[in-house]
């Protein structure tokens, strides 16, 4: 993708891929990826975001969306809805989903695995819905999970092998589910005072390393 377009919805069978160079905007206006293969965002100095606009917003599928290791690429949704991914599919990188801009309901994989940060940042009042999902830090990268509710009730938020964090940051409120990590990964909870993480009804699996 070398310029910036609005469609109403986007397919992409398996095995095909669609890029998004540096800069390059795409605004789904109906909401719906149908997402077999790979999507990738290769921003690096500008912005590049992948909008999915409307009340129904939906990412299904068994492929891949992966945000390049930059602090440039972005899943954005509009404000007051709620982007739902399906069972099965991935969103990993670095980048940022949501921008505190609407909510977020993940059936399926959300995985910060570059050395840029990964960061969810869903609107105070949408918030954000990982029933039956998972978070996770895999391969030294750094999960950011800022303020808001997860509500996490049959998910799992998770940090997996030595150098991979899952930050729960400043007035995050994490409602149910486990908290797990294995082979080094850390969660940490680090700030103290009023806006400590609030941790609700959580599981924290044994042996898990919870760092406060």
């Amino acid at each position: 993708l070398n310029t910036s377009v609005t469609i109403d919805s986007l397919g992409v069978s398996g095995g095909d891929t669609l890029n998004f160079n540096n800069s390059f905007d795409m605004n789904v206006a109906a909401g719906t990826i149908n997402n077999n293969g790979a999507i990738n965002l290769t921003g690096t100095s500008s912005t590049t975001d992948l909008t999915l606009s409307g009340v129904a917003a939906a990412i299904n599928g068994t492929g891949t969306i992966t945000l390049g290791n930059s602090t440039a690429n972005r899943i954005l949704g509009t404000a007051g809805n709620i982007i739902t991914q399906a069972a099965g599919h991935t969103i990993q990188g670095s980048g940022s989903v949501l921008n505190n801009v609407g909510g977020f309901s993940n059936q399926g994989t959300i995985i910060a695995n570059q050395t840029t940060a990964l960061t969810i940042d869903a609107n105070d009042t949408d918030n954000f819905d990982n029933t039956s999902g998972t978070l996770r830090a895999a391969s030294s990268g750094t999960l950011n999970l800022n303020s808001g509710t997860y509500t996490n009730t049959l998910g799992s938020i998770e940090a997996t092998g030595v150098g991979s964090v899952v930050n729960l940051n400043g007035n995050s409120n994490i409602v149910g589910g486990n908290l797990t990590t294995t082979g080094g990964g850390q969660i940490r909870s680090n700030i103290n005072g009023p806006a400590a993480p609030v941790l609700d009804g959580v599981t924290v699996t044994a042996g898990s390393n919870l760092v406060q």
